[in-house]
C-alpha cells in the first residue's frame, strides 16, 4: 500500500466518472509506486469538442464523454520520464484485475492505456466491458 492520497481537485475530477472507473483509479493509487493526480474525468460534449478542434483529442467518440476514461499525471510532473507513466499504467492494470476479481457490474472491464497507441498518450486510461452480457455481483 502506498502513502499517496488524492487532492481535492483529483477527488472532484474522479467524482465525474463511472463508479467502476472511480474504484479502479482509487485502488491504483493505493498500489502505485508513483504518486499521481487525476486531471481529467468525464467531459461535457462542448468541452470535448473544443479539445477536438484544438487537436488535443483525436476523436469525438471519446470514453471521456461517458465517464470511462481518465487522464492522470505523475506528481511531480516530469514529462521527460516516460517510465513514470508506465508505472502508473501497471498500477491501473493491476487495479483493473483486482476490480474484476472482486466485483463485476455488467461484465468484465478491459483496461486500455493510451501509451500503447500508435500516437502515444501516456496520461490517458480508459476501460471497456469485455462481456457485458452477464450481471453478477454489485459492490
Amino acid at each position: 500500500m502506498s502513502a499517496f492520497s488524492f487532492s481535492e481537485r483529483s477527488i472532484r475530477k474522479l467524482s465525474t466518472v463511472s463508479l467502476p472507473v472511480s474504484k479502479i483509479v482509487e485502488t491504483a493509487l493505493s498500489i502505485s509506486p508513483v504518486d499521481f493526480a487525476v486531471v481529467e474525468g468525464r467531459r461535457s460534449v462542448p468541452r470535448h469538442a473544443s479539445l477536438y478542434r484544438r487537436g488535443a483529442s483525436k476523436t469525438m467518440r471519446s470514453y471521456h464523454l461517458i465517464g470511462y476514461a481518465v487522464d492522470v499525471v505523475n506528481c511531480p510532473i516530469d514529462w521527460s520520464d516516460w517510465s513514470q507513466f508506465e508505472l502508473i499504467s501497471l498500477a491501473m492494470s493491476d487495479a483493473t484485475d483486482i476490480y474484476n476479481l472482486d466485483c463485476v457490474y455488467e461484465g468484465t472491464l478491459r483496461y486500455i492505456w493510451g501509451g500503447d497507441w500508435k500516437m502515444r498518450d501516456g496520461v490517458h486510461h480508459q476501460w471497456i466491458y469485455k462481456d457485458a452480457h452477464i450481471r453478477s455481483r454489485v459492490c
